[in-house]
């Protein structure tokens, strides 16, 4: 587990080092993109490694997401409407059948 929380925080600290890079702010990068970049970054030839790190910060700086109208990227896109308290069943099913039957008839 401990290296799941690793491999993710190093790829937070990638998407700061490239927000930095970029003007922008790290909430407006891809953390899939940037997940993909790395993954394309193992194909890299030995030796350059300067140069593929310009490479990965550039890519990564250059995805960024699409901006949303009226709230941040970090809130969920959507919310769950809560139940309303009346439409909760307080008592046994088969009372409330019961209650329900001598009502309608």
């Amino acid at each position: 587990m401990w290296s799941w929380v690793l491999a993710f925080n190093l790829v937070r600290c990638l998407l700061c080092e490239a927000a930095s890079e970029a003007g922008c702010s790290p909430y407006e990068l891809s953390f899939t993109t940037a997940l993909a970049v790395l993954e394309a970054a193992l194909a890299w030839p030995a030796g350059d490694d300067a140069g593929l790190a310009k490479w990965v910060l550039a890519r990564v700086g250059a995805n960024r997401l699409p901006r949303r109208a009226n709230r941040r990227r970090d809130e969920p896109r959507r919310t769950k409407p809560r139940q309303r308290a009346d439409n909760l069943l307080r008592q046994p099913r088969h009372l409330y059948r019961e209650h329900r039957r001598c009502r309608a008839g």
